[in-house]
């Protein structure tokens, strides 16, 4: 399986599809660990879901990755997408 690019597969998750997001964004962090986007919006799925413990370890892993992140901009750069 190819992931789907996080242009394609957030819409999945703004439409419900969390599942279907979960799967492709941890497939992606499979193939590059240091994926720092596919931790942030797979958090999104998960907080979509209410699984607040899984998606506060991947947003804390996606600011780890990507230092400029914070918790407040990880989540607002999903809004509205």
């Amino acid at each position: 399986m190819t992931p789907r690019s996080s242009a394609f597969v957030f819409p999945l998750a703004g439409e419900g599809e969390h599942d279907l997001a979960i799967a492709d964004f941890t497939e992606a962090i499979r193939l590059d660990p240091k994926h720092a986007d596919a931790y942030r919006f797979r958090g999104y799925s998960w907080q979509q879901k209410g699984d607040q413990d899984k998606a506060i370890a991947d947003l804390d892993e996606a600011i780890r990755l990507d230092p400029r992140m914070s918790r407040r901009t990880a989540f607002e750069g999903t809004r509205g997408r």
